[in-house]
């Protein structure tokens, strides 16, 4: 059996909604994505223009605010044309009961 590495690494995938998107990513990302809280909601990174999925977390509000802290900015996404910027936890909360 061969294995296609090139096709291994260029593996793609949907986004699923609703999904978090990291603005800045840092250098402590990797450490926050495993200590935060697993679920459904796709964590995503964009860099150099390529969107990555790095983990699949829990929608609460503590996965929320261990990011923001961290990471400063994110971007919530409902739907595909439902977007919002994440400056706080009051405004993850807003957006999520809507």
């Amino acid at each position: 059996m061969k294995i296609n590495i090139g096709e291994l690494t260029e593996r793609k995938t949907s986004a699923m909604y609703p999904n978090l998107t990291i603005v800045n990513p840092n250098d402590t990302v990797p450490v926050m994505v495993k200590i935060l809280e697993k679920g459904d909601m796709q964590l995503l990174i964009e860099f150099k223009g390529v969107m990555k999925v790095v983990s699949t977390i829990s929608e609460s509000a503590m996965n929320i605010d261990k990011l923001l802290r961290t990471c400063g900015q994110l971007i919530y996404a409902k739907a595909e044309n439902k977007k919002y910027i994440i400056n706080d936890i009051l405004e993850y909360m807003e957006c999520i009961s809507e």
